[in-house]
């Protein structure tokens, strides 16, 4: 299977790394980002695993930060749309 993040994810992960790793540390970021990685990884072996959302979307958060990853398996990519932090309005990537 082909890991596709859309652009907009992709700022997301940096910004989430970036504010990791200044206000937190290079330790933290690297936890996020393994982290990260570790889910799509799963989600990409059991794309089942999250709960389906809009537009045939599915969404699994993380466990020790506050984002989501908001993905779709189209044939045999499998599309991130967003990795969203959990404060922020709900379904904003949608409009993207």
């Amino acid at each position: 299977m082909k890991l596709v993040y859309r652009a907009a994810a992709l700022k997301e992960v940096r910004e989430a790394f970036a504010w990791y790793l200044n206000e937190a540390g290079q330790r933290q970021a690297a936890i996020f980002r393994d982290e990260l990685n570790a889910k799509v990884a799963l989600l990409m072996v059991s794309p089942g695993l999250g709960t389906p959302g809009p537009k045939n979307t599915r969404a699994m958060p993380l466990k020790v930060f506050p984002y989501t990853v908001h993905y779709r398996i189209d044939g045999d990519v499998f599309r991130v749309f967003a990795v969203s932090h959990q404060r922020r309005r709900p379904g904003y990537w949608l409009k993207h």
